[in-house]
């Protein structure tokens, strides 16, 4: 599993590479995007905690991850 964030206005990295990727990224993949310029994704790079939406969807994906995961995985 992998989780792919982008903002649309990023204009150091266009928006269009999120979109080949995800074109051959298995289904795992889950993706957060932002109609934003912020290359760092978060408008706080050193305080991500700050942004309550990053935070829930970082959470929410390592929470799915966990549960997908089963013991015979790890061993």
């Amino acid at each position: 599993p992998a989780l792919l964030m982008h903002t649309k206005k990023d204009m150091q990295v266009r928006y269009a590479n999120l979109d080949r990727i995800i074109k051959y990224a298995p289904y795992q993949v889950d993706t957060m995007t932002r109609n934003v310029d912020e290359h760092f994704f978060t408008p706080d790079f050193f305080a991500p905690q700050t942004d309550t939406v990053y935070c829930r969807k970082i959470m929410g994906f390592i929470a799915s991850v966990g549960r997908s995961v089963q013991a015979d995985d790890v061993l």
